[in-house]
């Protein structure tokens, strides 16, 4: 049997890691932004 406590970390680490990989990715967006905006293409 697989003890409950670890369940829940490794459940609490997915979530963890899901959200640093929607952060970064939001950051990457936001800085590409910013230098399309700071460097127009026209």
């Amino acid at each position: 049997m697989i003890p409950m406590g670890f369940v829940i970390t490794s459940r609490l680490f997915c979530r963890a890691g899901r959200l640093a990989l929607l952060a970064a990715s939001l950051a990457l967006v936001v800085e590409a932004l910013e230098l399309a905006l700071a460097h127009p293409l026209s």
